[in-house]
């Protein structure tokens, strides 16, 4: 019992001791706490603020692996600073390539049996808003520009081109015949039940809109939604720098002086 109280008189007295030795301290503490703070509010003043931004396009052409290795293209110019070639990359400025810090696009992995497979977001980290329209453009621009992507959109143009021409071609065709038909006096239901199924016609109609349609937007790359502007930029608050800037502070002087304590106890005994 005596010896378990003389331990617990020894933890107080220790404990005491190092009170005052941190109190004796305090200006020391106090100025590496201070030191941190202002280190984490110039880093927060100073460092650039980043914007996040998405868009989100469509694409049955394009894949994964061109995507990906658009990104790589893309990431390691911005890494290597070599705005040159960015900027003709991406049909911008060098003025305009040197706010962008990242750009990912990602392939959204979708059930077919719910979704149109081939639907991409793209992320764009950026230090000024208003280059996000013209990296808008110049991101699709450049995934148009591919050789792969301009054979097949100019393959599918051709071919709805020769559907939309050959289904007016029948529709007029069965037109002249009926009219060729009532001039001889034939009777006009007579000669769509004869001639002209009318399911027939309505399907040809309606095949021909839908060749019109997709004629339309035959580009590869259909825009979705554009990049939104977001106010509050990424990386911590400054509140939150600010603590760690005080912690960190905190935690530095501390250890200083427990090395400095236990040093000098370490040169007491061995005299």
């Amino acid at each position: 019992m005596e010896a378990s109280s003389n331990d617990e008189i020894d933890l107080v007295g220790l404990a005491v001791a190092a009170i005052r030795y941190f109190k004796k301290h305090l200006t020391f503490i106090l100025v590496f706490t201070g030191t941190g703070m202002t280190v984490a509010f110039a880093v927060h003043m100073f460092t650039p603020r980043v914007y996040e931004s998405k868009m989100i396009f469509e694409s049955d052409i394009l894949n994964e692996s061109y995507v990906k290795q658009f990104t790589e293209t893309i990431n390691n110019l911005i890494d290597e600073k070599n705005f040159k070639d960015l900027s003709s990359q991406l049909s911008l400025p060098e003025a305009g390539v040197k706010m962008v810090a990242l750009i990912k696009i990602e392939k959204v992995k979708k059930d077919p049996a719910v979704q149109k497979d081939g639907t991409f977001i793209v992320t764009a980290n950026i230090t000024n808003r208003e280059v996000l329209t013209k990296l808008q453009s110049g991101i699709l621009q450049m995934l148009r520009n591919n050789d792969f992507v301009k054979i097949q959109v100019r393959q599918r143009k051709e071919m709805y081109t020769t559907l939309i021409e050959k289904t007016e071609h029948e529709i007029q065709s069965m037109d002249s015949l009926k009219k060729i038909f009532l001039k001889k006096g034939g009777n006009s239901k007579e000669t769509e039940a004869v001639l002209v199924d009318p399911t027939h016609v309505m399907t040809l109609h309606k095949e021909l809109a839908e060749y019109k349609r997709k004629l339309e937007i035959a580009d590869d790359i259909q825009m979705v939604e554009g990049f939104t502007f977001f106010k509050k930029p990424l990386g911590l608050r400054l509140s939150l720098m600010l603590s760690f800037g005080f912690f960190g502070g905190l935690f530095i002087a501390i250890g200083i002086l427990t090395f400095t304590y236990l040093l000098k106890l370490a040169n007491t005994q061995t005299r």
